[in-house]
């Protein structure tokens, strides 16, 4: 952790989708990071900070699917007009099967 850079948990790349659901309309953006706390996605949309919402990664090897889900909101939003907004997401709360997914999706990308 840098001196300008306040994260408490260490974030990994991870591209993959995710779908943020807000209100009953889901959005499908991709996932640029993640980190225990959250994840950081790209999407034409634009979230305001503070929307609150579920989001849900879903991992596929083979025959095999976890999903990583869990309630959420909007902490960070950077616009873009050339490319794809950047949305932070802070995780809220996550059942305990997610957060195992959650943690070994972590564990795997860092080694």
């Amino acid at each position: 952790m840098t001196d300008n850079d306040s994260r408490m948990r260490e974030r990994v790349p991870f591209e993959i989708e995710a779908v943020f659901t807000h209100q009953g309309k889901s959005y499908t953006c991709s996932c640029e990071n993640v980190s225990m706390s959250g994840v950081m996605l790209a999407s034409e949309e634009l979230f305001p900070v503070g929307l609150a919402g579920s989001i849900s990664i879903v991992l596929r090897s083979g025959s095999e699917q976890l999903e990583v889900k869990g309630q959420c909101h909007v902490v960070r939003v950077v616009t873009s007009v050339d490319s794809l907004n950047q949305i932070g997401i802070e995780f809220d709360a996550m059942d305990s099967e997610s957060s195992i997914v959650l943690f070994n999706m972590i564990r795997y990308q860092k080694t």
